[in-house]
Protein backbone atom coordinates (compact mmCIF):
# COMPACT_ATOMS: atom_id res chain seq x y z
CA UNK A 1 0.00 0.00 0.00
CA UNK A 2 2.99 2.32 0.26
CA UNK A 3 2.74 3.58 -3.34
CA UNK A 4 -0.90 4.58 -2.71
CA UNK A 5 -0.03 6.21 0.60
CA UNK A 6 2.73 8.25 -1.03
CA UNK A 7 0.66 9.00 -4.13
CA UNK A 8 -3.06 8.94 -3.24
CA UNK A 9 -5.65 8.25 -5.94
CA UNK A 10 -7.07 11.77 -6.09
CA UNK A 11 -7.44 11.59 -9.85
CA UNK A 12 -7.48 8.83 -12.48
CA UNK A 13 -3.87 9.57 -13.47
CA UNK A 14 -2.40 9.43 -9.98
CA UNK A 15 0.19 6.81 -10.85
CA UNK A 16 3.38 8.69 -11.34
CA UNK A 17 6.77 8.66 -9.60
CA UNK A 18 6.01 6.37 -6.64
CA UNK A 19 4.25 3.90 -8.92
CA UNK A 20 7.32 3.26 -11.06
CA UNK A 21 9.91 0.54 -11.33
CA UNK A 22 12.58 3.20 -10.82
CA UNK A 23 11.36 3.85 -7.27
CA UNK A 24 11.24 0.11 -6.57
CA UNK A 25 14.87 -0.13 -7.69
CA UNK A 26 15.89 2.82 -5.52
CA UNK A 27 14.09 1.35 -2.51
CA UNK A 28 15.78 -1.99 -3.09
CA UNK A 29 19.23 -0.36 -3.03
CA UNK A 30 18.37 1.65 0.09
CA UNK A 31 16.96 -1.42 1.85
CA UNK A 32 20.09 -3.39 1.03
CA UNK A 33 22.34 -0.65 2.44
CA UNK A 34 20.22 -0.29 5.57
CA UNK A 35 20.27 -4.04 6.17
CA UNK A 36 24.06 -4.07 6.00
CA UNK A 37 24.44 -1.11 8.35
CA UNK A 38 21.65 -1.66 10.86
CA UNK A 39 21.67 -5.48 10.86
CA UNK A 40 17.96 -5.61 10.13
CA UNK A 41 16.76 -9.07 9.31
CA UNK A 42 16.78 -9.65 5.58
CA UNK A 43 13.35 -11.30 5.72
CA UNK A 44 11.76 -8.01 6.86
CA UNK A 45 13.26 -6.10 3.98
CA UNK A 46 12.41 -8.86 1.54
CA UNK A 47 8.80 -8.73 2.71
CA UNK A 48 8.69 -4.97 2.19
CA UNK A 49 10.17 -5.18 -1.32
CA UNK A 50 7.89 -8.10 -2.23
CA UNK A 51 4.84 -6.13 -1.10
CA UNK A 52 5.87 -3.04 -3.07
CA UNK A 53 6.61 -5.13 -6.17
CA UNK A 54 3.31 -7.02 -5.96
CA UNK A 55 1.45 -3.70 -5.68
CA UNK A 56 3.10 -2.51 -8.88
CA UNK A 57 2.38 -5.80 -10.64
CA UNK A 58 -1.29 -5.61 -9.61
CA UNK A 59 -1.51 -2.01 -10.85
CA UNK A 60 -0.08 -3.11 -14.21
CA UNK A 61 -3.18 -5.23 -14.81
CA UNK A 62 -5.50 -2.20 -14.65
CA UNK A 63 -6.54 -0.24 -17.76
CA UNK A 64 -4.31 2.74 -16.79
CA UNK A 65 -1.28 0.52 -16.24
CA UNK A 66 1.97 1.93 -14.88
CA UNK A 67 4.59 4.31 -16.17
CA UNK A 68 7.89 2.61 -16.95
CA UNK A 69 9.92 5.50 -15.54
CA UNK A 70 8.59 8.86 -14.43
Amino acid sequence: MLPDLLEPARNPNHRSFFHSWLVLSILLVIAFKISKKEHIKAVSLLSFITGYKSHLLADMTTPKGLPLIK
